[in-house]
């Protein structure tokens, strides 16, 4: 079985971007598609001491991952919804992804960045310092729209890196994108 795509999934946000950016993924490679929500490990926060948990995370995301369960039923991707208990998104979404062997793991941007620009935000920020396979980061209100045509990515002279750019570039030559090398 190919390895999959992961998909963080956060049910107090509004956007469906990523998870639909992550479907046209899963659809164009083939590859299963993991959506993963982080919600409060109420345990690991006792252990804690300090009753913490970052990222306002609810306690139960068991019904709005039904939601998309349900939204993606028709889809025609292979769809797995997964409830991941956690302190903090960006440690949980690393360790599923550890887990999975993910071939990518995508996240949604903030909104706060200036219109046409990229702001990743502090769970994409971590996950782009240490995760365990490329990172796909959506910019904030993304939607389909037929095609790919420019395919970045982040590159230093690191096997991490080459990795990252192998990957990027057989995704650009299979959609006939440019590639941009940053």
């Amino acid at each position: 079985m190919s390895r999959p795509i992961l998909v963080g999934y956060d049910p107090n946000t509004v956007d469906p971007g990523p998870v639909q950016f992550a479907v046209a993924a899963a659809r164009f490679t083939g590859a299963r598609l993991v959506v993963g929500s982080v919600h409060a490990d109420q345990g690991a926060v006792d252990m804690m001491g300090h009753g913490h948990v970052g990222g306002g995370l609810s306690d139960d995301v068991s019904e709005p991952l039904d939601v998309v369960r349900g939204a993606l039923s028709t889809e025609g991707v292979d769809v797995e919804c997964r409830a991941l208990p956690g302190t903090s998104p960006p440690r949980a979404l690393h360790a599923t992804a550890e887990e999975l062997q993910a071939r990518l793991l995508v996240v949604g941007s903030t909104r706060r960045g200036s219109i046409g620009r990229l702001l990743p935000g502090s769970t994409a920020d971590r996950l782009l310092h240490g995760a365990p396979c490329p990172v796909a980061v959506v910019p904030h209100g993304w939607q389909p729209k037929g095609g790919i045509d420019v395919i970045g990515v982040g590159y230093a002279d690191t096997p991490e890196g080459h990795v990252a750019l192998a990957e990027a570039l057989a995704l650009a030559r299979r959609a006939g994108a440019k590639l941009r090398v940053l």
